[in-house]
């Protein structure tokens, strides 16, 4: 069921911030290679970017990573849900780092995490879908539309099918498109391992 979800939402998916390659997100390898880091806006591409990056860190250090740290405000719905794709498919853990933060569609990654963990002092964040316009004086609106409502449902259904908490859903389908509502750890407990 779970891949059944997040191939229905990657599939149908178009709802997304405006996107720069230019900043995307980046997947570096620490850790002597058990490990990659994804800092920054989640965009078109990046699914392929964590592609290379997986792939040239097992054939620089001959395994492949185990982990992901994601650090992120969010980014393109689309773009996350094939983020998470590849995610849930490769097996990886994903981890919210110590100073980190993980808003948005990052929130979705992270459930697509085989073992997901946070720190007490990690930060994570939902809100409803919406979709990105410019104002008349180029200030970025998060508006939303029936398309965008119908896309935060879809949203829904794949953290509840990734085991996601009430609370965490709950939460991503009441906070307004252009507003965040923070995570607590009460929120996450039963559904994370918390590192001291």
């Amino acid at each position: 069921m779970r891949k059944t979800l997040l191939a229905l939402l990657a599939s149908a998916c178009i709802v997304g911030a405006f996107e720069n390659p230019a900043h995307s997100a980046t997947f570096e390898p620490i850790a002597g290679g058990k490990s990659l880091v994804m800092t920054g806006e989640v965009v078109e591409g990046d699914a392929e970017r964590l592609a290379v990056a997986y792939l040239d860190t097992y054939q620089r250090y001959g395994y492949a990573p185990e982990r992901i740290f994601l650090n992120s405000h969010g980014g393109s719905v689309y773009a996350g849900f094939e983020v998470a794709s590849f995610v849930q498919e490769t097996g990886l853990h994903t981890v919210v780092g110590r100073t980190d933060e993980c808003y948005s569609i990052c929130t979705v990654i992270f459930a697509a995490g085989s073992h997901r963990a946070v720190f007490p002092t990690s930060r994570m964040g939902v809100h409803s879908a919406s979709r990105k316009t410019a104002s008349a004086d180029g200030q970025i609106i998060a508006e939303e539309d029936a398309t965008s409502l119908a896309f935060t449902l879809l949203m829904a259904r794949v953290l509840v099918g990734l085991g996601a908490p009430d609370s965490v859903v709950i939460k991503t389908i009441a906070t307004p498109g252009d507003s965040i509502t923070y995570l607590t750890l009460t929120d996450l407990v039963g559904w994370v391992e918390l590192i001291q």
